[in-house]
C-alpha cells in the first residue's frame, strides 16, 4: 500500500504525518453515552478524505509511544490479510512527539451504540439491509459481526474491545473501529483471550437485543465461535415478533 504526500514512512517503515506538512482541524463524534470528558478528540487532515487523526495523548497509558508504534507495525504486516478490515494506518507527531494514530474515516457511517439507543428496532433496514424479513435481517448484522471478529481471531489479531460503539454501519456494511493498545493483542499463547473474546461478542449480543426491547434475553454463545454462531442462529424462534 502506498501513499503520496503528506504520508511519509519513519525509519521502521510506519506511515506517518508531520505537522509542518498538514492543517489540521478538531472535531469529536456525536456519539451518545459518553461524557465530553471521556470522548476522544478527532482531527480532519486538508486534502485527505478518508483518514482522519484520533488525539491518543488523552490515554496515560505507560509507554505510549513504544507501544503504539509497536501495535501498527503489526497492523501494517497483517493489513493484507484482510479485505474488509481497515486498521490503523500510522501516527501523527507534532515537534516529533506522537500526538495520535491516523485511523480511516468512514463519513456518514452510525455507530451499532446510536442507533440501538435511538432508532426503533424496525428502521434497522435504512442502515443494513440484507434479509427481507426484519428477524432474519438482525440475525444477519450478528453474525457479520461475529465473522469480522472470527476472521481477526484466526490472524491472530486477538480483538477484545467488543461493544456497540466499535461497529458502524457504513454503506450497507459492518465496520470495526477502535484498534487501541490494551485491547488487541498479537500473540494467543494457549488461547488465553479466546474464552473472553466469546464472552464479550455475546454480552455485545444481550445489549443490542436488549435496547431494540427484545426484553432480557438470556443469550449464551457458548464455548466456541461454532457454539456463537448457532446460538445466534437459534435466536430466530426466540425473537420471533
Amino acid at each position: 500500500m502506498e501513499f503520496n504526500k503528506p504520508f511519509k514512512k519513519d525509519k521502521n517503515g510506519i506511515w506517518c504525518i508531520d505537522d509542518k506538512d498538514v492543517s489540521l482541524k478538531e472535531f469529536t463524534f456525536n456519539d451518545i453515552v459518553k461524557t465530553y470528558r471521556s470522548k476522544p478528540h478527532f482531527y480532519y487532515i486538508d486534502g485527505i478524505d478518508n483518514y482522519i487523526i484520533k488525539d491518543t495523548t488523552l490515554y496515560p497509558l505507560l509507554f505510549n509511544k513504544t507501544r503504539t508504534k509497536m501495535l501498527l507495525k503489526n497492523f501494517m504486516m497483517k493489513q493484507e490479510l484482510f479485505d474488509n478490515i481497515e486498521f490503523p494506518l500510522g501516527y501523527y507527531r507534532n515537534n516529533n512527539f506522537l500526538k495520535g494514530t491516523i485511523i480511516p474515516y468512514y463519513k456518514d457511517s452510525t455507530s451499532i451504540r446510536k442507533f440501538i439507543y435511538l432508532q426503533p428496532f424496525e428502521s434497522l433496514k435504512e442502515y443494513y439491509n440484507h434479509e427481507r424479513d426484519d428477524i432474519d435481517n438482525l440475525i444477519a448484522m450478528l453474525l457479520d459481526i461475529l465473522e469480522l471478529i472470527h476472521k481477526m481471531y484466526k490472524e491472530n489479531v486477538i480483538y477484545l474491545d467488543i461493544h456497540t460503539g466499535n461497529f458502524l454501519f457504513y454503506n450497507n456494511e459492518i465496520k470495526v473501529i477502535d484498534f487501541e493498545p490494551g485491547y488487541v493483542y498479537f500473540n494467543n499463547k494457549n488461547g488465553k483471550y479466546y474464552e473472553l473474546v466469546i464472552k464479550n461478542y455475546a454480552s455485545l449480543v444481550r445489549s443490542i437485543l436488549r435496547r431494540l426491547k427484545f426484553g432480557e434475553i438470556n443469550f449464551h454463545s457458548g464455548e466456541s465461535f461454532f457454539d456463537a454462531e448457532q446460538n445466534v442462529k437459534l435466536l430466530k424462534k426466540t425473537l420471533e415478533r
